[in-house]
Formats: C-alpha cells, structure tokens, sequence
C-alpha cells in the first residue's frame, strides 16, 4: 500500500539543472554595477521570488537604478536561461514516469515565474505530468514563508499525510516544513534511485556493513512443543500437497545473535530443519519466529569500460518470491556448505551457487568481498551479501548460464541504468537485491 499519493516537487535544482546557470545570471547582473556575488549569497536566495530577489540586491548594494529596469534586466537573462539552456536533472524523466504509472499525482511548487515555468516545462517536453503548478506569480510571499504550500494543499484538497514534498534548498525544505508537509530534501548529486528508495517503504533492513562477517556455528537449543510440531507437521503436509515438485526437508540455517564490534560482525548461528522455517512462515500460530540465513552476491563486470551486473527472474518453483527479479547469485545456506572449525565459509558457498546457477566456476572470479548483512523483512531472512567481481565476457557468461529451476530470463544491466531497470521493475524486485544496491550507489 502506497503511503503517500500526491508528489509535490520543486523545480529549479531539484528537477531541472538550473543552479550553475541562475549562479551565472546573478553574478553578471551584480557584475554590471561593480559588486562581486557570493555562492553563500546566491545560495540564500533560492527560494524567494526574483521581484524579491532584485529589491534585496538594490537595498543591500545601493544600487541606484530603478526597481522596475533592475527588475526588466534580471528577467530577460532568466528567460533566455529557461528557454534555451536549462535541461532535466539525470533520471528525472524516468522517476515521473514511474509516478505516473503507479498512479500518484505529482504536483510542481515553485518561486518561479509562470512564464519561465512553461518555458521550461516545453522545452523539456514534460507539461503532461503535472496536475496542479504552483508559481511565485499565486503567492504574495514564496519559500520559506509556507504560503505557497498552504496554496498548493488548498488546491489539492488532500490530507497533509498523504503529501511527500521534495526539495534541493534549505528555504524549500523550510517552507513545506512550516505548512505542516513531509519533505524529502534531495542534494545536488542524488539520484533518481535515490529519490526513488526514499519515497518508497522497502521491507529491507541494512544491518552492518564495512566489516569483516563471521557466522559461528551453535547447537539449536529453542524448545518446541508438542503443539507446535504437530502444527507443524500439518502445514508441511499442506504446503507439499499443493506443489508440484516438492520440497527438500534440509538442514538451514537461522540466526540466533548477531554481535558488533569496531572491527568484525559476529553471527551465532544453528542449524534446523527447512520445514520448521517454511511451516512457521505460513502459519503464524506456530510461533517459532526462526530467521534464516542466506547469501546473496551483486556481480560486476567490466566490459569496454562499462561496469554490469547481473539479473535474473525467480522460477515458478521457488517458494519465496516466485517471478521477481533478483541479483545473481543467490540461495540458502544448509548443511552441506563449507565449514572451518565451527564457522561457515559464506563465501564458499557463494561461489558454489554461482557455479550452480550460472556454470562460472571459482577460476573466473578476480575477487570477492563482504559488503554487508541485509534483512528481508518479509520473511525474516538475513542475507550474508557480497561483491563478486568477474574476469569473464558477459558473451561467455551468458553462454554457460544454466536454466537452472530457480531462475529464468538472466540480463546484464549497465550500472548506470539499475535504477532505470528497478524503476521498470519495481513491484518484481526481492527486498534483499533493494537493499544491495542501495548500500552499493551510496
């Protein structure tokens, strides 16, 4: 269920690249009467409208000229701005595609002029996403007096909690804030996956990260009672009756403590039977709360110099997340994985799914890394995640990927296009691969 349904979004710095070329503006028209501008300056004036910007100017500066040529000066220099030179930030187009296809409204709250808005709104030919504009020209004051928002919630007629705002500067931030409105502040380099991540609740939860990750094997001492057992027995029978292909009673492994210090991330572990996993998560009376343990790697493959990754869409077969797209590998830790004294080689395993799914075996990988554990909140798994980097053709890879029953459909994405590709996707993403690449553009 979305939590918000009406987006309302700034323009100048937030949507479109404006901030480099309104500088310039405002550095040449002091530049005319001999005063040398101020980044610090400049950045204080984001926000009010020009006619409020040229009379600050004038009092602060002096200057002798009339509000009205001062005023006719500043504006023809914005207009030629906005309508020849400012273009989208990158992945806006494809962030208000995405609010348009998932049904929110999006509305546009800006100081600037109504005439410098059409302008660039044509020019980058996106007009059809708005449903209500907000000008400096609606309101007596703009940012960060909370009128032009409080306008903006009256011509809306919505609940306050329904709205999500989104600013670049502090007098934007300040303005939705006062009107009682959430606001996203955004900086000049964040991304459409960013803002997408934000806007959006992800069941997923970044435990640690940056640290060396050891999973420490323990006897499973939780007490089980003869009620939950046959409970238990029940839905196994349940579960394996509607399937096709049934399932493997194996030996998994679930968490039990997880301990932190400056330099490493200690996980006690155990061992139990997948039933009592899978049993527990279909039915809740059983009230076991086990929170298995997995692995999940992101791939990454340089090809001409552009770095990839690699995806790939869940089988019909598997029991979490049928048909949704995740990175690859992926899968459980059991018994049979690789031990050292009493802990659990992860990495091993990592590899042996790779090779398992993919048909790359170890000799092919340059490195791999522990990046973090994730927690897929939904099913109450805890993923060990790690970098796999690859020293192999994607023609190759591709060519050994094997039709395995968990997965379908694998593809390459360009770096740069993953948050294009979980845009398109985004119903169809598993929680853990979110999370992944999360952690990994920040």
């Amino acid at each position: 269920m979305k939590r918000f349904e009406y987006i309302a979004i700034d323009l100048d710095g937030t949507l479109i690249d404006s901030l480099d070329y309104l500088y310039k503006v405002y550095k040449k028209f002091l530049n005319e009467f001999q005063i040398k501008g101020s980044k610090n300056e400049f950045n204080e004036l984001n926000g009010p409208k020009v006619k409020e910007i040229v009379s600050i100017l004038k009092k602060r500066y002096e200057i002798k000229e009339s509000n009205s040529n001062l005023l006719k000066n500043y504006n023809k220099r914005l207009e030629d701005v906005y309508k020849n030179k400012i273009i989208l930030k990158d992945g806006i187009k494809e962030f208000l595609e995405y609010l348009k296809k998932n049904k929110y409204k999006i509305g546009l709250v800006t100081s600037a002029s109504r005439k410098n808005v059409k302008l660039s709104l044509k020019k980058n030919k996106i007009q059809k996403y708005f449903s209500i504009i907000i000008c400096g020209d609606d309101v007596k004051q703009t940012k960060p007096n909370p009128e032009i928002y409080n306008l903006f919630l009256k011509k809306a007629n919505i609940s306050k909690d329904k709205i999500l705002t989104i600013e670049d500067s502090k007098n934007g931030y300040h303005s939705a804030k006062t009107a009682g409105l959430e606001c996203m502040r955004i900086r000049r380099r964040n991304n459409v996956l960013k803002e997408f991540l934000k806007i959006e609740s992800i069941p997923c939860e970044i435990i640690s990260d940056s640290k060396k990750i050891i999973l420490e094997i323990t006897p499973f001492d939780k007490k089980i009672s003869k009620i939950q057992k046959e409970k238990m027995e029940e839905e196994w029978k349940k579960i394996q009756k509607k399937r096709k292909k049934k399932m493997e009673n194996n030996k998994v492994l679930i968490l039990k403590s997880i301990h932190k210090n400056k330099k490493e991330i200690l996980v006690k572990t155990s061992f139990v039977d997948y039933k009592y996993i899978i049993t527990s998560r279909n039915n809740s009376s059983i009230n076991l709360k086990l929170e298995q343990i997995g692995v999940s790697g992101l791939i990454l493959i340089n090809e001409r110099g552009v770095t990839y990754t690699l995806f790939a869409k869940r089988s019909n077969y598997n029991t979490e997340y049928p048909n949704y797209f995740e990175l690859v590998p992926s899968g459980n830790i059991d018994i049979l994985s690789k031990q050292n004294k009493k802990n659990i080689d992860f990495k091993a395993k990592l590899l042996d799914e790779l090779e398992e799914e993919t048909g790359i075996v170890k000799e092919h990988v340059k490195r791999i890394t522990e990046l973090c554990i994730i927690e897929d909140k939904n099913n109450s798994v805890y993923d060990i995640c790690c970098i796999i980097k690859l020293q192999l053709s994607m023609r190759k890879i591709l060519k050994r990927f094997k039709r395995t029953e968990e997965y379908v459909k694998p593809q390459f994405v360009r770096i740069d296009d993953v948050s294009k590709f979980l845009l398109e996707n985004k119903s169809r993403i598993t929680p853990t691969t979110l999370g992944l690449v999360k952690l990994y553009f920040n």
